[in-house]
């Protein structure tokens, strides 16, 4: 990590990151919380001036020169060192012969790059690479530990970065606004009612029963630790994603909002009930912190949404009091689950995969004389299964599972009735509920069950 005269700040860690840590701790070498941006730069690029920029980023935000520190203490820490440069590297397979060779030695070092995995205490927690592919065209891929900061920052430091080595090459200074630190979101932490948050947290859940999981076809072995990633791409384009902002726009909710309503139904239909509770991830960014836009870090914070319908209910009902209770909830976004959680008869329990709703960088973006293109992301966490929305430009849907509990063929089931929901209430916002997956509740949820036991007695 370094030596004292090397330490420019340490404050505590965030709940999340707390729970990141506590995680690593518990099963290192996970690739859990890893997570790897990788595209494509079509144009001049100087490997140089690359690591010098990358370098000024890190002196410019005091997240990528933390360490976390817990041993031998109560509570952990993050140091905040006053150096600490990139790990960065340079490789040149211009030569190799065809494209199939220096695809398969691309896809083999994002897998080695994966498996390394990262030391929260000593490593740099992000790391850059640069491959040469051909004349003015490189692999750009950068990894990092998700406990450093959330999905948001990587479009942040992309931008930041392109404008530096451009400033590089101009030979200016770069025209940046002054970084905030980090310790500023955790001071503000420290400024919140905490019991006015586990009271709203407690009315919330009140009265839920459980049983709105995603029914699992088999379990890991015990002990074992072992995460199957494997991520499928439901649905993109450019038409869904009109479709849905149409459809937002007539209701009078957000995006965000149709889809934790549509998937709320879908989980009611799978399990035969209409209230269910599954984990969202919010971006937690107060907007009482200058500049928090802007600032890198770690801010998203995973909370339980519950949606309860009733039958005959318009869609755009539904998504109104979802949207209301979105409101309601945003200023206890920063609560930890685990409070949550320690406060309900279900515990751990309380919900079994996520939804995450996002904005990815958009492919072929040009950065001055650059042009960026086939974007590739790699994460995963530490449940078995996890909705990915993405809506900007383009609208992407794609389920992340662990496959040594959801097969490919269940999984595709799932999604595809997500999608018949999407598309149904494309067509018809104030369509009754239970008719946007085809039969109604009860005889879907039989059809469901019968199939899941036909398929369980299946592999016996």
């Amino acid at each position: 990590m370094g030596t004292a005269s090397n330490i420019k700040d340490i404050y505590t860690l965030s709940p999340m990151q707390e729970g990141m840590l506590f995680h690593s701790l518990l099963t290192p070498g996970s690739t859990a919380y890893f997570e790897q941006t990788s595209y494509r730069l079509r144009g001049k690029l100087d490997p140089v001036i690359v690591e010098k920029s990358l370098n000024r980023l890190f002196e410019r935000h005091d997240i990528l020169r933390t360490a976390f520190v817990h041993e031998g203490r109560d509570r952990p820490l993050q140091v905040v060192l006053k150096n600490r440069r990139v790990e960065f590297s340079y490789e040149d397979i211009g030569d190799r012969p065809t494209g199939a060779e220096k695809d398969a030695f691309i896809a083999e070092f994002r897998e080695k790059d994966r498996q390394r995995s990262f030391d929260l205490t000593h490593d740099p927690l992000m790391r850059v690479a640069l491959v040469r592919v051909g004349p003015e065209e490189h692999e750009f891929t950068w990894s990092h530990h998700h406990i450093l900061m959330d999905g948001w920052c990587v479009g942040i430091l992309i931008a930041e970065y392109f404008e530096i080595y451009n400033s590089y090459l101009e030979g200016r200074e770069p025209r940046l606004p002054p970084a905030v630190p980090y310790s500023a979101y955790i001071r503000w932490l420290e400024t919140q009612d905490k019991e006015a948050s586990r009271s709203y947290w407690r009315d919330y859940l009140s009265g839920y029963p459980g049983g709105g999981g995603i029914p699992k076809q088999k379990a890991p072995g015990p002990g074992t630790g072992e995460y199957k990633n494997e991520r499928m791409n439901l649905e993109s384009g450019k038409e869904e994603s009109a479709r849905l902002t149409r459809v937002a726009a007539g209701i009078g909710v957000t995006v965000n909002t149709v889809i934790r309503a549509l998937w709320g139904i879908v989980l009611g239909t799978y399990n035969g009930c209409r209230d269910v509770v599954f984990g969202a991830v919010v971006s937690g960014r107060p907007p009482d912190i200058p500049g928090v836009e802007q600032l890198v870090g770690l801010f998203i914070n995973t909370i339980p949404v519950r949606i309860t319908y009733r039958a005959g209910e318009p869609f755009s009902a539904l998504a109104r009091r979802v949207h209301e209770d979105a409101v309601e909830s945003e200023p206890h976004h920063y609560f930890p689950l685990v409070d949550i959680q320690s406060q309900h008869p279900l515990k751990q329990n309380l919900f079994d995969h996520i939804l995450i709703f996002q904005n990815f960088p958009a492919t072929g973006q040009a950065r001055g004389d650059l042009e960026v293109s086939d974007f590739h992301m790699f994460e995963h966490t530490t449940y078995d299964f996890n909705v990915n929305v993405n809506h900007g430009d383009l609208f992407a849907l794609s389920i992340q599972y662990n496959a040594d509990v959801y097969s490919e063929e269940w999984v595709n089931k799932i999604g595809s009735h997500f999608t018949t929901a999407l598309t149904r209430v494309g067509e018809n916002a104030d369509a009754a509920v239970e008719t946007l997956m085809g039969p109604p509740p009860r005889d879907r949820h039989r059809e469901i069950v019968d199939r899941f036991n036909d398929d369980l007695e299946s592999e016996f």
